[in-house]
C-alpha cells in the first residue's frame, strides 16, 4: 500500500519536474525610475540590473511616458549594429539559472522611441543573434513597439540580452521602457532523475 503523502511527493518529483510553464524571466518597467529595481525573476533564475557602458543614462517622463530610460549619444550612434561592449550606447543585462536549472527563451518585447536626429532602427541581440528591426522614427512622440515571440532558445544557463539602436543623422536619444522577457525554467535532467530516484527509495522504504 502507497503512504498517501509520500505517493503524491513521488508523483510530483516525476511530473513536476518534466512539467514546465512560459513565465516572465525579466521585466524593467522603469516605474520608480531606476535601472536597478526593476528587474524580477522566478525561483531558479538571477537578473542583473540594467547597464550600459554609456554615461549618458537618464530618465524621462515626458510626452506620453510614465517614466522610461533615456540612452544619449553625445558622439553620434553606430551606423550599423555591433557587440554591446564597442556600442556605448547600447544597454544590456544578464540572466542566468542557479545550479541544477536550465532555462529556454521564448519571447522579448519592449517599447522604444527616439528624438529625431537619433537612430531611425534599432534592434536586439540574444548573445551572439541579432534581431533587426526598421522601427523608422519620425519624431519624440512615436513610440513603437518591438517584439519576437518565437526566438527558440533553450538548453541555456546564461544568456546576455542587448538593446542597440544604429543609423543615426546626428546625436540625440533612445528612450526605452516595458523591457519583458519570458521563458520557461526547468531542472536540469540530472536533477531531476536524482530527485525522482531518492523518492521512490523512500517510497520502497515506506512500504
Amino acid at each position: 500500500m502507497i503512504y498517501p503523502p509520500l505517493g503524491r511527493l513521488c508523483l510530483a518529483c516525476m511530473f513536476g519536474f518534466t512539467t514546465a510553464h512560459a513565465a516572465t524571466l525579466a521585466n524593467f518597467n522603469f516605474t520608480g525610475g531606476s535601472l536597478f529595481s526593476s528587474a524580477s525573476s522566478i525561483p531558479g533564475m538571477m537578473v542583473s540590473s540594467l547597464s550600459s557602458e554609456s554615461t549618458f543614462n537618464s530618465f524621462t517622463s515626458s510626452s506620453g511616458w510614465d517614466s522610461a530610460a533615456q540612452i544619449s549619444g553625445a558622439a553620434g550612434f553606430f551606423s550599423s549594429p555591433t557587440n554591446h561592449s564597442a556600442a556605448k550606447n547600447a544597454v544590456f543585462f544578464t540572466i542566468s539559472a542557479a545550479s541544477g536549472y536550465i532555462f529556454s527563451l521564448d519571447g522579448f518585447s519592449f517599447i522604444a522611441r527616439s528624438t529625431a536626429t537619433a537612430p531611425t532602427d534599432i534592434g536586439f541581440k540574444i548573445n551572439s543573434t541579432l534581431y533587426d528591426f526598421s522601427a523608422s522614427y519620425s519624431n519624440e512622440s512615436t513610440i513603437t513597439s518591438i517584439s519576437n515571440s518565437s526566438l527558440g532558445f533553450s538548453g541555456l544557463s546564461f544568456a546576455t540580452i542587448c538593446i542597440q539602436a544604429w543609423n543615426a543623422s546626428s546625436s540625440g536619444a533612445l528612450q526605452l521602457d516595458d523591457i519583458i522577457l519570458t521563458g520557461t525554467v526547468i531542472p536540469e535532467p540530472s536533477t531531476a532523475v536524482l530527485v525522482t530516484a531518492s523518492a521512490l527509495t523512500l517510497l520502497r522504504r515506506r512500504r
